[in-house]
């Protein structure tokens, strides 16, 4: 009797489509060099086509930890063999090395490689000296650089108060794609030279790596940013703003083309609404600065100097996301009844008590009470007429809460009781945590059917 063994589903893809799904697979987590290695180490089939992918081999990462595990001749080797397997493809890097023995050898054979480079991650932790190669690039050799991230520690501070050594590098400023930048902790804006008349992506700061930046610094960059489309900011003021300062700033930064703004834990975010013109942006996102060592917090600051902010851009923001953690939901409710064109919005939640929930969950509702009216609402009957997409962390799955959700969302779905107006535009997709998503859709089947999405987060 003859057998013809069965193989498996997977071994019977088209290897271009399996060497496509390999690509996703070390997209998403590109920074974890190795799990190239494993896929090639599954069978000899995808070992096979792995090593023939050169897109898996481009993500090279050069980490302190695995430096620890693996030792000098290890970390050589693997880099050779991605270096090695990697042919023409671009190349991303991430490069954490601080205090390694001959870290500088591995950095000088990556700047052969210049041409090739893509994106770089640098993070210097007090040891600058083994980026000194850096210094040897040719100011013309980075033809296909897009992105860059620089994040460095406290102790780098201490060398680099006056514009450091590597003030000399000047082959980023010239990169002609270089067109993102990102910039962490006590990374200073005059470090290197950066092409800043051409970014449409920067980040000063991120969650991880809050930027420490004086006002008057990250002023001056700005005003260089003229072709910016999304701008970060995540910032602790590294010092004081100067005494007379905010009546010294006179002239407006106008932004022309920025699209999406996002200003997270700026101790002057204030300062920043009242000196940026901003026409285009639609996309707003903002965790308000809450200072500890005040036993009040007053969100009145921002609101005057936000009111001023759409006055003078007279943008239309359709998409805000905000973070509540120093604020509470009277401030939510009041921040977003400046913004009566919103189609989306996403919110994360600290405060966790019902009724307070209940209540804030009850604004996306149609209008019943005096109070509820909106800041700016025309003729409208509820606070976000053009409202599609609804997104919400951290909400309590209590009784209070779900009931309050089951009738916003109801409402939003156009299914109204009563005399109650009909919103002009129908809710399109609802997103909660698990336990919120499952203790509605019993309850929602009716606008599921309708069209409505509602998702787990």
């Amino acid at each position: 009797m003859k057998i013809n063994p069965l193989s498996a589903p997977v071994r019977r893809l088209h290897p271009e489509i399996l060497s496509e799904i390999f690509k996703y697979a070390v997209h998403f987590l590109p920074r974890h060099a190795l799990h190239s290695v494993r896929l090639s180490h599954v069978c000899c089939y995808w070992r096979h086509l792995a090593l023939s992918t050169s897109y898996l081999w481009s993500f090279v990462s050069l980490r302190l930890e695995v430096w620890k595990q693996k030792g000098l001749s290890e970390h050589r080797s693997m880099l050779d063999h991605f270096l090695g397997h990697s042919g023409s493809a671009p190349l991303s890097l991430l490069i954490d090395l601080p205090g390694a023995m001959d870290a500088a050898s591995l950095l000088r054979t990556l700047v052969g490689h210049a041409p090739r480079w893509k994106a770089l991650s640098l993070y210097l932790r007090g040891d600058w000296s083994y980026v000194l190669p850096l210094f040897r690039i040719p100011d013309i050799s980075l033809p296909v650089l897009e992105k860059v991230e620089f994040i460095c520690n406290h102790n780098y501070y201490s060398f680099n108060r006056n514009g450091g050594p590597m003030g000399e590098i000047t082959c980023f400023r010239e990169a002609p794609n270089l067109t993102s930048i990102t910039l962490g902790s006590w990374w200073k804006l005059d470090t290197v030279a950066l092409p800043w008349s051409q970014l449409t992506n920067l980040a000063l700061g991120t969650s991880e790596a809050p930027f420490h930046a004086s006002m008057s610094g990250f002023l001056d960059v700005l005003r260089q940013c003229t072709e910016l489309v999304n701008l970060e900011l995540v910032a602790w003021q590294d010092e004081e703003l100067e005494e007379g300062m905010v009546d010294q700033v006179q002239d407006l930064i106008v932004l022309n083309q920025l699209q999406s703004l996002s200003v997270s834990h700026a101790p002057m975010d204030a300062f920043i609404f009242r000196h940026l013109v901003v026409p285009n942006v639609n996309h707003f996102t903002f965790t308000p600065h809450g200072d500890h060592r005040s036993p009040t917090y007053s969100f009145t600051s921002y609101l005057d100097a936000f009111d001023y902010f759409l006055t003078r851009s007279r943008c239309t923001i359709t998409i805000a996301t905000l973070n509540s953690r120093y604020v509470t939901y009277s401030d939510i409710t009041r921040l977003f009844e400046r913004l009566s064109d919103l189609q989306d919005v996403r919110i994360h939640l600290s405060h966790r008590y019902d009724e307070s929930q209940k209540s804030f969950i009850e604004m996306f509702g149609a209008f019943e009470e005096d109070w509820l009216m909106p800041f700016d609402h025309g003729s409208t009957s509820c606070l976000f007429p053009s409202l599609k997409r609804i997104t919400i962390h951290g909400l309590r799955a209590s009784p209070h809460v779900v009931d309050a959700l089951v009738s916003v969302i109801r409402y939003r779905c156009g299914f109204v009781e009563g005399n109650v107006e009909s919103p002009r535009v129908r809710l399109a997709s609802a997103s909660f945590d698990e336990t919120i998503v499952s203790a509605l859709a019993p309850r929602l089947q009716d606008c599921i059917a309708s069209g409505l999405r509602l998702c787990s987060l």
